[in-house]
Order: structure tokens, then C-alpha cells, then sequence
């Protein structure tokens, strides 16, 4: 049984899981910085 296929498998979903981890700490990081922007604003 090939273990390449498990390696490739494997390497493809911890990307996808670094993928949505930056996304959605850059949406907290964006929405963190938005709101004292829009406080000193009004």
C-alpha cells in the first residue's frame, strides 16, 4: 500500500487549515481594527 498518497493528502489538508485559520484571523484582526477607527470617527 503507497503511504505517498497519505503524505500528499495530508500535507494538502494542513494547508487548507493554515489557509482558513489566516483568513479568518485577518478578518478578526481587520474587524478588531475597524472598530476603534470608526469610534474616533464619530
Amino acid at each position: 500500500m503507497p503511504i505517498e498518497w497519505i503524505n500528499g493528502f495530508l500535507g494538502g489538508l494542513l494547508i487548507s487549515i493554515a489557509g482558513v485559520v489566516l483568513l479568518l484571523g485577518n478578518g478578526r484582526i481587520l474587524d478588531a481594527s475597524r472598530i476603534p477607527g470608526s469610534q474616533v470617527e464619530s
